[in-house]
């Protein structure tokens, strides 16, 4: 046999996570021992595992751990490795429950002593567990893919039909879709997966619930901390304020005036990925690993990009913050280079409704502007914005009827409105057959408009300056004005919330990446405009970088879950 000498203090930091929780039956670990031991490998002796996700002493937590299903325990497989190749692992049945402790215990194994790697998997069906075969790597079993996905939706892009994602992977996580009965699929980490077995430990010995003042460890008894495999988000808005649109109109800073207001919001999250690890990979000192981390880069196509483009109807009510928020549960996922299409965010939809009083519906012959739909009701279906315009709304008013005379009067509208905000108002009115002579030029002029060609996200008009030519038998034509505007039908509109973990700095590469076993609390703290026409509007440029000094890193936090509280203006 040879010796090994381990340094036990490497050990002891490895599973400090659970060591503040108070436990009956498990005195708290020594966080100063740091003296060397002298450990034979290959000697047969027993180990025990304890697992304990509640209990915690009062006052020393600032975080929500969840419900009683999000910290139940169900079952335990344990699966030990030596030198990098699986040697034993627990039954499916092998787990007891101190119900008046709640601290939960594998099933003592009998092993060889030296140092391990113990892998631990709680909550899994009776149907589905992973079960390793003899000379099984500790990388192919640490490398294992799940189909994990919050909803078996569609994929869709422009371009490319529609797919159906096949199967209930995401059920994996979720308890298997009855979490209460089934818990939340839990792991350990790999960075916290390093113990030390003492030879000759009887099973006896390995299977008591106290041993007085001792140290457990010394009996090859260990407590190891469990994190959910997936993260929970929820959103919810600040107050009822927040929800309404307030913006300058004009020139005068002081008339900040309400331009609408979004109502019955609901939400979903985007861009999830199908395939995610069983067990965390990288550290404090590494980035978090996902299987697709590499895969995708700002020259990437949607090919690349598909594989994160989870369709779920947004359909959770978005609950002002003290009211009962909806959540979901959500798969990791990380990225060396975050970009629009990689990343996963929320979608929120809603139906925004704009103040009838500054709704825009004419321009008359002095530009004043029409304001239609003042003190009336008439309901206004379509409404167009053009943000390079500010904040003002136009419509056509419901007294013009058929369509074609509905297009016509907008495109008029937006014609004036431009001839106003270019100190041109001499020329509203101004046609082919009636245009306005120019004494400086001595030439006739009249403006015009007709529909341009969609640009991105943006249908667009264009305005064209038409000058008398020197032959004085027709006129020159020369672009001036190329609106871009967005049209709304029946207010449906949405917004676009990145993830984020706002405890990293932004020039980390995962400060937009979501994290197992973290609680992501979105909070929507204002709007600043009226949001997209489309669904897709928010992905228009999957390969732009979010932002050009966003990078992240991943921060992995135990159980329970931690909150990570976001407020996000909706633009």
């Amino acid at each position: 046999m040879r010796k090994n000498i381990f340094l036990v203090g490497a050990f002891t930091m490895a599973i400090l996570a659970f060591s503040a929780c108070s436990n009956e039956e498990l005195p708290a670990e020594n966080p100063g021992n740091s003296e060397k031991t002298e450990v034979v490998e290959g000697v047969p002796t027993y180990a025990r595992f304890t697992i304990k996700m509640d209990g915690m002493k009062p006052g020393t937590r600032a975080t929500d751990d969840g419900t009683a299903a999000e910290k139940a325990v169900k079952n335990v497989h344990v699966y030990v490795f030596s030198n990098g190749v699986f040697e034993a692992s627990t039954t499916p049945a092998g787990t007891t429950v101190n119900g008046s402790t709640g601290v939960f215990h594998s099933e003592v194994l009998k092993l060889t002593s030296g140092e391990k790697t113990i892998l631990v998997v709680a909550n899994t069906s009776t149907g589905w567990y992973p079960v390793p075969t003899t000379g099984t790597s500790l990388t192919t079993f640490q490398n294992q893919l799940m189909d994990m996905y919050t909803t078996p939706g569609r994929l869709a892009h422009d371009g490319e039909a529609a797919i159906d994602r096949l199967g209930e992977g995401f059920k994996h996580m979720q308890g298997f879709g009855d979490a209460p009965n089934n818990g939340i699929l839990m792991t350990n980490l790999l960075s916290q997966s390093s113990f030390i077995l003492k030879p000759g430990i009887s099973q006896a010995d390995a299977e008591k619930n106290n041993y007085g003042a001792d140290d457990p460890k010394d009996f090859n008894h260990f407590e190891i901390p469990l994190y959910r495999v997936t993260a929970k988000l929820q959103t919810t808005y600040k107050d009822g304020d927040a929800l309404i649109y307030k913006a300058v109109l004009g020139n005068e800073l002081t008339n900040k005036v309400e331009v609408g207001t979004l109502k019955n919001p609901t939400f979903t999250v985007r861009n999830l990925p199908k395939d995610v690890y069983l067990f965390k990979h990288g550290n404090t000192n590494f980035p978090l690993q996902t299987p697709l981390y590499d895969k995708t880069h700002t020259s990437s196509t949607w090919a690349d990009f598909k594989v994160f483009d989870e369709t779920n109807e947004p359909t959770l009510a978005v609950t002002e913050a003290t009211g009962t928020p909806k959540t979901m549960y959500i798969p990791e996922n990380a990225n060396a280079v975050p970009v629009i299409g990689n990343t996963s965010y929320v979608l929120v939809k809603g139906t925004f409704e704009p103040n009838r009083e500054y709704v825009i519906t004419d321009v008359d012959k002095d530009g004043n502007k029409v304001y239609g739909f003042k003190d009336n009701t008439d309901k206004i279906s379509v409404f167009t914005y053009a943000p390079d315009w500010g904040v003002e709304i136009y419509a056509v008013p419901a007294s013009v009827t058929g369509d074609e005379n509905r297009v016509k009067h907008g495109m008029n509208t937006t014609l004036k409105a431009y001839l106003v905000k270019a100190n041109l108002k001499q020329y509203i009115g101004s046609t082919k057959d009636a245009p306005v002579y120019d004494g400086i030029t001595g030439k006739n002029i009249y403006y015009s408009v007709v529909a341009g060609v969609k640009s991105g996200i943006y249908n667009t008009v264009v305005i064209s300056k038409n000058v008398q030519n020197d032959g004085k038998t027709g006129y020159d034509a020369t672009a001036v004005e190329t609106v871009k505007y967005l049209q709304y039908t029946n207010g449906e509109t949405y917004y676009r919330i990145n993830i984020q973990d706002n405890t990293y700095p932004e020039n980390n590469n995962l400060y937009y990446s979501v994290t197992r076993n973290n609680f992501y609390k979105v909070n929507v703290k204002s709007i600043s405009g009226v949001g997209y026409p489309n669904d897709s509007d928010v992905t228009v440029t999957p390969e732009n970088p979010i932002s050009q000094k966003t990078y992240m890193q991943a921060h992995i936090t135990v159980e329970p879950w931690k909150v990570i509280d976001q407020e996000a203006d909706l633009n």
